[in-house]
């Protein structure tokens, strides 16, 4: 490695792709490297449609209020995560997705309930 360059993995995970979690994560961990998610919508495919109110409100708590901050949150929970690369041109989803990049950060129970929500 460089000196003055940070080494980082680029790897899809959300709620559906997440074969990352066994072998990746804890490797980054372990080599003190980043992880930058991309895919974190599954390519549009989990915001095609979103959980109500109901059923997002026990994420509150943690500053979330729409279900594209859920899936964003869901990622960067994971302690091996750097980044994540939503990929959206809309200025108003970008302000609302960047909402989702501050703590609290989930934990097993929030993760299982996006994981659900998420079919």
């Amino acid at each position: 490695m460089r000196t003055g360059r940070v080494a980082a993995v680029q790897v899809p995970y959300n709620p559906h792709e997440r074969d990352v979690e066994q072998r990746i994560f804890p490797l980054a961990e372990e080599l003190g490297i980043g992880v930058i998610l991309m895919r974190p919508f599954a390519a549009g495919g989990l915001v095609g449609r979103s959980p109500s109110a109901a059923q997002l409100a026990p994420l509150a708590d943690f500053g979330v209020t729409t279900w594209p901050q859920a899936l964003l949150k869901y990622g960067l929970s994971h302690p091996a995560t750097s980044v994540s690369i939503p990929a959206t041109t809309r200025p108003a989803r970008m302000a609302d997705n960047a909402a989702a990049g501050d703590g609290p950060w989930f934990g097993p129970d929030e993760k299982a309930l996006v994981e659900r929500l998420a079919g």
